[in-house]
């Protein structure tokens, strides 16, 4: 036996509280939630089926109508879909349940909408959660359940203080939110970690008053404990409103995968959100590849634009519609997009060789 080995016995056996070695599957992330967006899935995961990583934090901030909960809702319908169990936190009092269930999101045994009153109800609600799902565990049926818990939001949610209070300074708890959250996230981290619950929590983003010149000017409210925790941080900014003749029927959402741990930081990708049916995928993938010169497309004119694939002939140009309909009934086709997708998508970190690398001189960062 090794010496570290012998010292990970002797510490196993004679150690006052539990502690837990890590192993080589310990390290590994086996399940993803999907988005909605397979542009937004590649650029937190950097994978094929990648999404919001299960056992991890995840950040979602963004400012007003930009998507936060429409997309948070998504993440639940596909949490629900692939057998999952997702609980939505509303403290905003601002779920739509009209859109949830043109998503497939019905109040049920596996989703649930609830709305404790102040950020200690949020994490205690959670704590409950993860102790009663370590509970079931010995249940066949309960081994490989995963839950997702969205937390919507961060920013709106009060502490006991402010509600218990009759003080109308609003000085008297400066910085309690962040201490609360900083205190009970380090706790969650460890349950999260060892349990396969994904924790998403949404929130909003404020002007950083005193920010300078080249700093950013948005700041996300409740502190730094959770952009610290956060495994995968995704800040959405609308890119324009989608019109459909005499109203807007949606927005397109520019993301930006500001943190993670699982793949190149800093990537951005654009989808369109529709208010009656959520994320385009498809729509989002053909305009993209199309930019990237992946697929062909011709300007027809009044005729509209016309689709196809790069080594086929100019005869095969199918419309938009025809084009996504192929897809979605064509599983060859299907797998061709997925193939030519990963090929763009997908970056190889672990060699240096393949990657062209310019340095960026931005100067030292200012801490004050």
């Amino acid at each position: 036996m090794s010496f570290l080995d012998d010292a990970i016995d002797d510490i196993s056996k004679n150690a006052k509280e539990e502690i837990s070695f890590l192993y080589d599957d310990d390290t590994k992330i086996t399940r993803y939630v999907s988005t909605g967006s397979s542009l937004l899935d590649y650029i937190i995961s950097n994978r094929i089926d990648g999404g919001i990583p299960i056992g991890r934090i995840t950040e979602v901030s963004g400012l007003e109508g930009t998507g936060k909960s429409l997309i948070a809702m998504q993440i639940c319908a596909n949490t629900v879909k692939n057998g999952g169990i997702a609980i939505y936190v509303d403290t905003e009092h601002a779920f739509s349940s009209e859109f949830a269930e043109r998503l497939g999101l019905k109040q049920g045994p596996n989703f649930k909408v609830i709305r404790p009153t102040s950020v200690e109800g949020v994490f205690e609600t959670l704590m409950r959660v993860i102790h009663k799902l370590d509970e079931r565990k010995k249940d066949k049926e309960m081994k490989n359940t995963f839950i997702v818990f969205v937390w919507d939001s961060v920013a709106q949610t009060p502490c006991k203080a402010d509600i218990d209070t009759e003080n109308t300074d609003p000085t008297s708890t400066v910085g309690l939110k962040p201490r609360i959250i900083s205190k009970n996230i380090a706790t969650l981290l460890g349950a999260t970690g060892r349990k396969n619950v994904a924790s998403v929590f949404l929130n909003q983003l404020r002007t950083n008053i005193g920010a300078r010149p080249g700093q950013d000017k948005w700041i996300t409210p409740g502190g730094k404990a959770i952009p610290y925790a956060a495994t995968v941080r995704v800040r959405l900014a609308n890119a324009g409103k989608i019109k459909d003749k005499d109203y807007i029927c949606g927005i397109n959402v520019l993301a930006k995968c500001v943190k993670t741990r699982l793949g190149p930081p800093y990537r951005e990708c654009t989808f369109p959100l529709y208010f009656t049916h959520g994320v385009d995928d498809l729509e989002s993938i053909i305009d993209f590849l199309a930019k990237e010169g992946k697929i062909m497309k011709t300007n027809r004119g009044k005729l509209g634009s016309r689709f196809r694939f790069k080594d086929e002939p100019q005869e095969s140009e199918l419309p938009k519609l025809e084009f996504k309909k192929s897809i979605k009934t064509d599983k060859k086709v299907q797998q061709k997009i997925n193939d030519i997708l990963s090929s763009v998508m997908v970056v190889d970190l672990f060699d240096p060789d393949k990657a062209e690398i310019e340095i960026i001189e931005d100067g030292p960062i200012e801490v004050i």
